[in-house]
């Protein structure tokens, strides 16, 4: 490759957008669990993933409950003002607030680690295992409020080498923790540990170093007051996605608690790579459209791309996780295949649950949002007793499923009262339908093959196939047809003639 050819695709790499620098960037700090996959079904049982995801949930919920997140405040009060004072005290309260309530967290759960493994194992010793899972409340937490600024700073390829590096780390530590010194469970969990507080440091030395510290109670208090509904509202969020494991363990076994985290592995691919790297994006971005154009047609647009891209992105990870699963794992944990499209499912409507909030965040609403949150809490409780039992983890997807169903219809109804997010529900129904029919569809015939070869090549041609007819529903739209005939082609044309 020559000099100037080397020159033309660097500069190409560095004119890339930025949604897509975040996506990578997501990727690889998402990614270590997936690609480790193959290598914990084989180290690990599944109740071993089990104890872990249990563990998890314990500790997220008291994360919640007293972990005093500023994230959405952060993104709100950031461009009230031009003050680099003010910048700095808005970002000095996140790191200061949830910095000390997390490290209380942490630090009650030190001390209570024993009464908790005896409650979630039946007298079995985990305390260590639940301590060195605890502590990554803090560590994530600071490395979270670090790339949240390196993201307002609007400073993509940092943040894309950042989680690059970490995946780096991540990954060595696990290979050494799991494999090498074959630590099972807790090694996953220390090695974890000790990676997220490595970077946790970093990003808050770089942080400081350019804000400074200038710690305002009065913006502190307001960035409180704003966001304490929104704690609440993430309790009962949180409680919905991680009581299932408390469920199944009650109704069924830990081993089933571990089936269900290897299928939400899979569910999870679809934030990972399509809302969390949009949101991360348009977090900031739709205050600065609203501000500008409360009805500007960016919000229908926006909605209509990102339900394009979680539509066609959930049907292939519905239609290849079963084989991948049965491939990449022994034959302990292929039952988590039957669960991974119902979770995908609750995950699309999780997704677009959060978009449509943006209706409640904008007129400061917070505390609807809260509501919506329980009311799903409650709708849950009483589908996991009657889904469970008889379906066991397949059950808790479906009803999972299902109440984030209902709530997304009732936030987006809910929310046209207050702010237009963009989001059409027909046009949701009918990628959903399209969506389900190929699925139903190109699974049956899949199955019915009896080889491993036809049968994934069946599911991906489905696959594609899908994704082809949903992207094609844009067109029935004007403000997607003009945007791809108008924006997107013209695009594509330059680029070819390059």
């Amino acid at each position: 490759m020559t000099n100037n050819n080397k020159t033309s695709l660097i500069q190409r790499i560095r004119s890339a957008p930025a949604p897509i620098i975040y996506v990578a960037g997501n990727l690889f700090r998402q990614i270590v669990g997936f690609i480790m996959l193959p290598l914990y079904t084989q180290y690990l049982t599944p109740s071993d993933y089990g104890a872990l995801g249990l563990i998890a949930a314990t500790v997220a919920v008291a994360e919640t409950i007293l972990g005093a997140k500023l994230g959405q405040a952060v993104s709100k009060f950031y461009y009230d003002s031009d003050s680099k004072d003010y910048h700095s005290s808005v970002i000095t309260a996140a790191f200061v607030v949830s910095g000390l309530s997390c490290f209380l967290t942490v630090a009650l759960i030190f001390y209570l680690s024993g009464n908790i493994s005896d409650v979630l194992f039946s007298g079995i010793d985990n305390s260590l295992l639940v301590s060195a899972c605890a502590g990554q409340l803090l560590t994530q937490t600071l490395e979270y409020y670090g790339l949240q600024y390196i993201r307002i700073q609007q400073k993509p390829w940092a943040f894309l080498w950042y989680n690059l590096s970490k995946l780096v780390v991540q990954l060595t530590l696990n290979i050494l923790a799991v494999v090498v010194f074959e630590l099972g469970a807790l090694g996953v969990a220390l090695s974890n540990l000790l990676a997220s507080s490595l970077f946790a440091v970093l990003l808050t030395l770089r942080t400081g170093s350019i804000v400074g510290f200038s710690l305002n109670l009065q913006v502190a208090w307001k960035m409180a007051v704003f966001s304490w509904p929104l704690w609440f509202g993430g309790l009962a969020g949180i409680y919905t996605h991680s009581t299932s494991k408390f469920f199944i363990t009650y109704f069924d076994s830990l081993a089933s608690v571990g089936l269900l985290e290897v299928a939400s592995k899979f569910a999870q691919i679809l934030p990972l790579l399509i809302w969390t790297p949009i949101m991360y994006y348009w977090q900031t971005e739709r205050f600065l459209i609203y501000k500008q154009d409360p009805h500007s047609d960016r919000f229908e647009l926006t909605y209509r791309v990102v339900l394009t891209l979680i539509a066609a992105t959930g049907l292939a990870i519905s239609l290849l996780s079963d084989p991948v699963i049965r491939l990449m794992s022994p034959e302990t944990f292929h039952g988590a295949g039957q669960a991974v499209p119902l979770l995908v499912l609750a995950s699309i409507f999780t997704c677009l649950t959060q978009y449509s909030e943006f209706s409640f965040l904008a007129k400061d609403r917070t505390a609807i949002i809260g509501r919506l949150q329980y009311f799903l809490a409650i709708f849950v409780t009483c589908m996991y007793p009657l889904l469970i039992p008889p379906y066991g983890l397949v059950g808790a997807a479906a009803a999972l499923a299902i109440a984030s169903g209902a709530v997304f219809l009732i936030s987006v109804l809910a929310g046209r009262k207050h702010a237009d997010a963009g989001i059409d529900l027909t046009h949701s129904l009918i990628m959903l339908l399209i969506a389900g029919v190929c699925y139903y569809l190109t699974s049956t015939l899949a199955d019915m093959s009896g080889s491993m070869f036809v049968d994934i090549a069946w599911r991906t041609l489905g696959a594609v196939t899908g994704s082809i007819l949903i992207a094609m529903t844009l067109f029935m739209y004007p403000v997607s047809r003009n945007y791809i005939v108008e924006k997107m082609l013209p695009m594509l044309r330059l680029r070819r003639e390059h």
